[in-house]
């Protein structure tokens, strides 16, 4: 598996033999993924985002929230997909713009809606008590000062018994608190990728489960998806910004994204096996 960032615009077949050229726009409003060589990069976002939505238990007509829907694509997919009702929030204007002009393009507007809302972690105060039978995100939630800090807020909208799946960056168990490069590496990566300005030790894995306990969720489960299918035919997920890094044609979109210096960072992290962009958490909420 070749793992790869989600960069808007760009749907070229990934060849066996010439990696993918990430000039356009590679960073903006991006997520990583899992991508099998002599794949499309679509098919690749479809086939993460879908696996994520197998653990929300989704029933038609249920209701979902998408936290950081980004440009809609994604909750278009999943109302299509799962006849459900779908509402996705972003704190980027712009974005809902954008998503909102989608939808009326498909005729969705009564099975999807889109939301502007100041944070992330202030939910309960846009939206009602137990008003979603499901919440999800894709990796937008690592911008909250702690896990728990979001967590807690997701609970208050999502009814008792429904379901919450996230893809998280968790630092793995192989970052050393004690070692003093693996901090001088997370501190430059918070700070250059602008995500939460947390204590180290609060982006781990084993925090990431301890806040979902503590927020009132039960029947954890918890996947390192770097994990799977990885042998030596295989590339690394950082394996993409290694190409970007070493092309002299590769865009960086500095607003709202990857910069050439967050990217070096990352992969360095990446070949350290120090981070993981994509574990997936599951839990249910409890009475």
């Amino acid at each position: 598996m070749l793992s790869i960032v989600r960069a808007s615009g760009n749907n070229r077949w990934i060849s066996r033999s010439q990696p993918p050229n990430p000039v356009n726009s590679v960073g903006h409003d991006f997520h990583f993924c899992r991508v099998s060589r002599g794949d499309t990069l679509h098919n690749a976002l479809t086939r993460h985002e879908h696996y994520l939505f197998s653990r929300l238990r989704l029933k038609a007509g249920m209701r979902v929230l998408q936290v950081g829907s980004g440009r809609g694509s994604v909750a278009v997919e999943l109302a299509n997909f799962y006849n459900v009702e779908v509402v996705g929030v972003d704190v980027d204007y712009d974005q809902i713009q954008r998503a909102t002009e989608l939808i009326q393009d498909l005729h969705l507007e009564n099975r999807v809606t889109f939301v502007h809302v100041s944070s992330f972690d202030t939910l309960k105060e846009d939206f009602p008590r137990e008003a979603f039978d499901a919440v999800f995100s894709i990796e937008a939630l690592k911008f909250s000062p702690s896990f728990l800090t979001a967590y807690e807020s997701l609970q208050m909208i999502l009814r008792p018994g429904g379901q919450l799946a996230v893809y998280e960056w968790c630092w793995t168990s192989a970052f050393d608190l004690n070692d003093p490069d693996h901090r001088r590496l997370a501190e430059l990566i918070q700070h250059c990728t602008h995500i939460g300005q947390r204590p180290l030790e609060g982006r781990t894995v084993n925090a990431a489960i301890a806040a979902l306990r503590a927020g009132n969720f039960h029947d954890i489960g918890c996947e390192d998806l770097t994990d799977r299918g990885q042998s030596g035919s295989n590339l690394a997920w950082y394996s993409f910004l290694d190409i970007a890094i070493s092309r002299d044609d590769t865009i960086w979109a500095p607003m709202g994204g990857l910069t050439k210096t967050s990217a070096v960072a990352l992969s360095q992290a990446g070949h350290l096996k120090l981070l993981s962009p994509i574990v997936l958490l599951v839990a249910t909420r409890g009475t």
